[in-house]
């Protein structure tokens, strides 16, 4: 006797089936048989499925975190790049006015 459990989406089994029943004709045992093994396969595929989609799904999480990261980096780079820039000038501008008020060069081109 071959009996075959249906299995409900919450996980339980609603009915048994007995295959060996006389209601059942050779042709619809192994219709019956056949459609089963199909639904066996697609509820492994669904479940392989299911394992690459968390699998991507994390890959894209961690895929983001590292691109955030790289784009903070990038950000703080850029920061201390204009605040080395904006140093450089403030200095160039001080030494300009230095050179400007003790160089004997502007007075002689004054009087010149």
């Amino acid at each position: 006797m071959e009996n075959i459990a249906i299995i409900l989406p919450d996980g339980s089994a609603a009915r048994l089936l007995d295959l060996s029943v006389a209601d059942f004709t050779e042709d619809d045992r192994i219709s019956l048989t056949r459609r089963l093994d199909v639904l066996f396969r697609l509820e492994a595929a669904y479940k392989e499925a299911g394992v690459i989609l968390r699998a991507r799904e994390q890959f894209l999480d961690e895929s983001e975190t590292r691109l955030f990261e790289k784009v903070q980096e990038q950000q703080e780079k850029e920061t201390e790049l204009e605040q080395r820039e904006e140093d450089l000038c403030t200095r160039s501008r001080e030494w300009r006015e230095r050179v400007e008020t003790t160089s004997p060069l502007p007075i002689l081109l004054a009087t010149g």
